[in-house]
């Protein structure tokens, strides 16, 4: 892992040990191997949601779902879950992905469905105890409690490589973090949207620290779609990962504002259209806001430019019609060259022309 990634320490969280919630994502729909695609791409400390109907999550949090909130879970892939057969004649086979945290549990009652907001952390390795009881694991629960043993931090490519073989012709990709010179910038979290956002600010200079693993040929372009116009992104990795397997920092550049936010949006695929449809697309949210020094300028540079205003006013002539004094008429000069003055550094700091 990146240097820069805040979850390549070498150990887990002391707490992060004993009976944890065992979620998993299966190979039974695309839509259920694009869930473990994004928990594999999206940066950490970033949110994920998750769907389960009642049924398959384990009893104790079925009609308490809110006992969730808080708790340490893991995240599994589940392969062989084919519902053309019995539950009983398929070989589920996990393999664990990512440890996360239960932000938010709730069930939504219009679809009966239990819904979960994941805090992504980092990549884990670990075994499901033998003697686990199998009414808390698939194809009974899908959200279920289990003992983890040999529990270990894991790399990206490592849980990549784990799982390849179950998503044939697949460019996988895994945004690192957003970094404003060599600090992470971490997400925050809308409750009323219930989404992860970055918070940017106008005219500053950003990179998206991305890693590429094309198993093919190294052609496959990463496409990234910004429609927003107040950022410009440049993508290196629009022609291919080229050397198979790569890191690089995407330079993000975001431009002055007209109001004091605007809210954008970054659509990654590997796909033609970037449908959302597309199992291998991901979106990052932005909101960009106005620099915080830019309402104190204003105030000040107009306050200048009234003071110069004053100073400025009035004729070089007294009531007499006699010159005014040499000190009169640099007063009224120095006024104008007040005004001057703030007229161009307002129109430096805020003409968007």
């Amino acid at each position: 892992m990146s240097p820069t990634d805040p979850s390549s320490s070498n150990s887990l969280d002391p707490s992060f040990v004993g009976k944890h919630i065992t979620l998993f994502s299966s190979d039974a729909t695309e839509l259920y191997k694009a869930d473990i695609f994004r928990v594999l791409a999206l940066p950490s400390e970033h949110t994920i949601q998750f769907r389960y109907e009642r049924q398959y999550v384990l009893e104790m949090f079925r009609e308490n779902p809110s006992a969730l909130i808080g708790r340490e879970a893991v995240i599994f892939f589940l392969a062989g879950n084919d519902l053309q057969k019995k539950p009983e004649d398929r070989k589920l086979v996990p393999y664990p992905v990512r440890a996360c945290t239960v932000r938010d549990s709730f069930l939504d009652k219009g679809t009966d469905q239990v819904i979960l907001i994941l805090d992504l952390r980092e990549f884990v390795d670990c075994e499901i105890d033998s003697v686990t009881d199998r009414l808390r694991l698939p194809p009974h629960a899908f959200v279920g409690e289990a003992q983890l043993d040999r529990m270990r931090e894991s790399s990206w490519i490592e849980r990549v490589r784990s799982i390849e073989s179950h998503f044939p012709d697949t460019v996988f990709y895994r945004i690192q973090g957003i970094m404003l010179e060599n600090s992470v910038t971490k997400p925050s979290y809308s409750e009323a949207k219930r989404l992860s956002f970055y918070l940017l600010d106008e005219e500053s200079e950003y990179s998206i620290e991305c890693s590429c693993y094309d198993r093919g040929k190294g052609d496959t372009p990463l496409h990234i779609q910004c429609p927003s116009q107040d950022i410009s992104l440049s993508n290196s990795f629009e022609n291919g990962v080229r050397a198979r397997l790569d890191t690089k920092r995407l330079p993000l550049t975001t431009r002055g504002l007209t109001g004091r936010a605007a809210p954008a949006e970054a659509v990654f695929f590997t796909g033609k259209s970037g449908a959302p449809s597309d199992p291998n697309r991901v979106n990052l949210y932005w909101r960009l806001v106005r620099k915080p020094w830019k309402s104190a300028a204003f105030g000040s540079l107009t306050f200048l430019a009234a003071i110069g205003l004053g100073l400025s006013q009035g004729s070089y002539k007294d009531n007499s019609g006699n010159l005014l004094s040499i000190c009169d008429v640099l007063t009224r000069l120095f006024g104008a060259v007040l005004v001057g003055i703030a007229a161009a550094q307002l129109f430096r700091f805020f003409n968007k022309t």
